[in-house]
């Protein structure tokens, strides 16, 4: 008799049969046919975990939620930067230290990492070390992009980037 609940390791359909990525996501392998072209699902999926586990993301988000940013602008002050063209968008590699322009949510879970008028911190600093975790799958599993409403990504780096004020030197006098 088999195990009631199907396999014993837990592994049902298309992820147990090791089929191609391209049978079952065609449209994701034909977009990215240099990442995924000789890809399983399975395979997938244990790529990703591995990245996931390796990278301490889940560590990341965790401090990014308990260590909030320092408030240095009330979030009008930034409005009305932003909407006179004070701000301007800036990578995540140099983003240490400046103050948001406008709100960071990544989805899941939804809820706000930055608010405008916070400082993104240290480069080592928990919402950079979280923002670039997810900088950093995106890059690895394209097609795959985290939901980041408030960073957008250059389509010519892949690079993520965040609204940020511009700095008094960069504004003029």
């Amino acid at each position: 008799m088999g195990h009631p609940h199907g396999r014993p390791d837990g592994l049902q359909g298309p992820l147990r049969r090791r089929r191609p990525l391209d049978r079952v996501l065609p449209a994701l392998v034909a977009h990215h046919r240099s990442r995924y072209r000789d890809t399983s699902l399975r395979g997938l999926c244990a790529q990703m975990h591995e990245h996931l586990t390796r990278g301490a993301f889940i560590t990341a988000l965790d401090e990014a939620f308990h260590d909030l940013p320092i408030p240095v602008h009330p979030p009008r002050h930034c409005y009305q930067r932003l909407v006179r063209g004070g701000t301007e968008r800036v990578r995540l590699a140099d983003a240490a230290g400046r103050i948001a322009a406008a709100m960071v949510t990544v989805t899941p879970p939804g809820i706000p990492v930055l608010m405008p008028g916070e400082s993104l911190g240290a480069p080592d600093g928990p919402l950079l070390r979280y923002l670039t975790a997810l900088e950093a799958f995106d890059r690895a599993f394209p097609g795959f992009g985290s939901e980041a409403h408030g960073v957008t990504t250059d389509p010519d780096t892949g690079d993520h980037l965040v609204e940020c004020l511009r700095t008094r030197s960069a504004d003029g006098p």
